[in-house]
């Protein structure tokens, strides 16, 4: 594992448990940029199934997965950008998405806006 932190890394952070009174858990995530005090990321899950297809749809999967050294078939979720202080959470880069997966990322996170606009005013997509 690196010690530094990379943007557009997959690393292992402490990040705050969802839902739980759990505290914080050792989970996987993608990094968007980071400096010398604060990391912005997005959360990596292994959970696709159990989610409404609202918020499926703000679900990248990566593919090659075991290429960017995740243990197993993983979606980055797209609807919540994350940032902590890295002290806060220590980070510690694992892998880098393949450049399909990164493509996908990108694309689908370009379109996040759009979706996520049109749910809060109401408007479909006409296409």
């Amino acid at each position: 594992m690196s010690s530094s932190v990379e943007n557009y890394s997959v690393a292992l952070a402490w990040v705050q448990a969802r839902g739980t009174r759990a505290g914080k858990k050792r989970r996987p995530v993608y990094i968007l940029t980071s400096d010398t005090a604060t990391v912005t990321f997005l959360i990596i899950t292994t959970q696709y199934a159990t989610k409404s297809p609202f918020i499926q749809q703000f679900y990248c999967p990566i593919v090659d997965w075991a290429e960017a050294h995740l243990e197993r078939p993983s979606w980055i979720n797209t609807f919540e950008i994350n940032q902590a202080s890295l002290r806060e959470i220590a980070v510690d880069v694992i892998g880098f998405l393949s450049e399909q997966d990164t493509d996908r990322l990108f694309h689908m996170m370009s379109e996040h806006d759009t979706l996520h606009n049109n749910h809060l005013t109401g408007e479909t997509d006409q296409r």
